[in-house]
């Protein structure tokens, strides 16, 4: 495409040029052209036209044509040389994503309810779509974050609702009490929330769960701020621990 642009330019780049000096060439010999006469010519001063051999007489002045030079237009070139491509090297990805499949049994391993529980597999058949297909993290979406988040809350919810599930996960934590109550000080904060990332996370967390318990804490304060002082504030406070807790990337990658 390169080449044939060139020669198109170059063509009418010609052209023009041609037709330039063919005008000029018109134009001189249009003005070279003077009326004979058979009469002495006469300057204004009266003298006689003289030539360039000094003789006067009845000649007609030679006026020498003008050399027009046209400049060649240059042969178009070979097109650039391009430098060959970047070698894109592909990199091996040691970390995956677990699939609709495999993240169902995890959260049902992981809270202890079945599923087959009545709630869970409604809302799974209703996410299957949503969740992730493949164990490949590059086709990791925002969507099946988002259908993720929506089934582990509701494991949490049927975990919450069992008084014999939910005393496996957080014992010793009094779900009856309203917040001000079970929750009124650092420690029982502190205690909720270590119970929580020991069974959904384990305990070799390593970095991450320094800065989970700060962001787990503050989600925590977040989600008792102007609420009730009732147990089901207290139940609902643990659902939301849990379900952060359950969504997260280290129950759903591998």
């Amino acid at each position: 495409m390169k080449a044939k642009s060139r020669v198109a330019a170059t063509a009418v780049s010609l052209g023009l040029m041609l037709f330039s000096f063919n005008h000029c060439v018109l134009d001189q010999k249009v003005n070279t052209k003077k009326p004979s006469t058979t009469n002495t010519t006469e300057s204004t001063s009266g003298d006689p036209v003289s030539d360039n051999t000094g003789n006067t007489g009845n000649q007609t002045p030679v006026i020498p044509t003008p050399i027009v030079e046209v400049t060649p237009t240059p042969a178009p070139g070979p097109d650039p040389v391009m430098p060959p491509p970047a070698v894109i090297q592909a990199q091996e990805i040691d970390v995956g994503v677990k699939n609709f499949e495999q993240i169902n049994a995890s959260m049902s391993v992981l809270t202890g309810v079945s599923e087959m529980n009545n709630s869970v597999r409604n809302t799974y058949n209703d996410l299957e779509v949503q969740l992730p297909s493949r164990n490949n993290v590059k086709s990791f979406l925002a969507a099946n974050q988002v259908a993720i988040t929506k089934l582990a809350a509701e494991y949490c919810d049927a975990l919450v609702n069992s008084g014999t599930l939910r005393q496996g996960v957080w014992p010793g934590f009094d779900f009856g009490a309203a917040p001000n109550q079970s929750l009124a000080n650092s420690v029982q904060k502190t205690n909720l929330i270590e119970q929580t990332l020991n069974r959904f996370w384990g305990t070799n967390v390593g970095g991450d769960r320094s800065v989970a318990l700060i962001e787990m804490r503050s989600l925590l304060d977040e989600l008792l701020a102007g609420e009730n002082q009732n147990a089901t504030t207290t139940q609902t406070t643990v659902k939301g621990l849990c379900t952060a807790a359950l969504a997260s990337a280290q129950v759903t990658l591998i």
